[in-house]
């Protein structure tokens, strides 16, 4: 697997659970009819979203506030994701799986590197 489609998939898994974050801040503050549950936003984080369900825990008081009367689900199920995460990424980097340079595309052809993404 290319390292640039690794990041494609990552970019986009870590955008979704940004935008989950964002309705789920929204359904706390009742400023949306659509309800969204705090085991829907850890479900979205199972794939490289953890990160960031963490960092949304940590910024806003809502979750946190929420969080509490839930004995801490988001909080405990974000680090442990984020360290299996980790640990994923880092052995698909090990065994050569993702392959940091790609023989096929130079790097000083950013019109290759487009086609890539392309086709």
């Amino acid at each position: 697997m290319s390292i640039y489609v690794f990041f494609s998939v990552a970019l986009i898994c870590l955008l979704s659970t940004y935008l989950c974050s964002i309705q789920y801040i929204k359904s706390l503050r009742k400023e949306t009819s659509k309800q969204i549950s705090d085991t829907a936003l850890i479900a979205v984080s199972v794939l490289f979203g953890a990160p960031v369900l963490f960092a949304m825990w940590c910024a806003f008081d809502e979750i946190r506030t929420e969080d509490k009367f839930k004995h801490y689900r988001v909080l405990i199920s974000s680090i442990v994701l984020s360290i299996i995460q980790i640990t994923v990424v880092v052995l698909l980097f090990v065994f050569g799986v993702i392959e940091l340079a790609s023989n096929e595309v130079p790097v000083e052809d950013p019109a290759a590197l487009l086609k890539i993404f392309i086709n």
